[in-house]
């Protein structure tokens, strides 16, 4: 819910609702650090997107997750002004498409043994 009120320009009302997803269950799920990230971007606070997107673990989520949190990075980072942290946000971005196709998914062995 937090992400869809954050994608609706409702930011504020995103936030309470994490606030209270984290009262109810102080365990800090992976998801939740993303969604942090997606709250705090979508309301101007950019030094607390970096923050929460730094502890999300990208071996946790799924090529789509990982593009946007580095997406995101890169955008908050922007907003900072730190070129060279958007530089390195950026060139991990392009790792990560290059390691799919366009569909998202992973490139089978079978496509990466038959160049060889």
């Amino acid at each position: 819910m937090g992400r869809a009120l954050a994608y609706d320009g409702r930011g504020a009302d995103a936030k309470a609702y994490l606030d209270a997803a984290w009262q109810v269950d102080p365990h800090p799920w992976p998801y939740r650090y993303l969604l942090d990230g997606i709250v705090a971007f979508s309301l101007g606070r950019y030094e607390d997107a970096v923050a929460s997107l730094a502890k999300v673990d990208p071996r946790e989520f799924n090529n789509e997750a990982k593009e946007q949190r580095l997406f995101l990075l890169a955008a908050a980072y922007a907003h900072l002004g730190r070129s060279q942290q958007v530089a390195s946000a950026k060139a991990e971005l392009e790792l990560l498409r290059e390691s799919v196709d366009g569909w998202g998914t992973e490139r089978d062995a079978r496509d990466k043994s038959s160049s060889v």
